[in-house]
């Protein structure tokens, strides 16, 4: 199988693992450059109801949304970064929502 282009992975991430952690989306086709694509993906993650929410997962999530929402506004020009912030943030959902199990 050939390697997935960034927006296809993350797009890929954000509606599976997204969704396992508590993410609430709508599919919806996005438009535009790669960069564009990963660029819409983030503010729709930042914009989802999430149940739980962020505040009730606790400090983890909550830091890694502001730092999501961070970087969309600095770098929104770096679509890897801002990439790696989604995954990083519904990482910490997933780590808040299944169970921490941290060294």
């Amino acid at each position: 199988m050939a390697d997935l282009d960034l927006p296809t992975q993350l797009k890929s991430n954000v509606y599976g693992r997204g969704r396992a952690s508590g993410i609430r989306l709508v599919p919806r086709h996005h438009e535009g450059t790669a960069a564009e694509r990963v660029l819409s993906l983030a503010r729709d993650v930042i914009a989802a109801d999430k149940v739980p929410s962020d505040a009730a997962l606790g400090q983890h999530a909550e830091h890694a949304a502001q730092n999501l929402a961070a970087l969309v506004a600095e770098h929104a020009d770096e679509p890897a970064r801002v990439a790696a912030a989604v995954e990083a943030y519904i990482t910490e959902r997933l780590r808040d929502v299944h169970g921490r199990t941290e060294a």
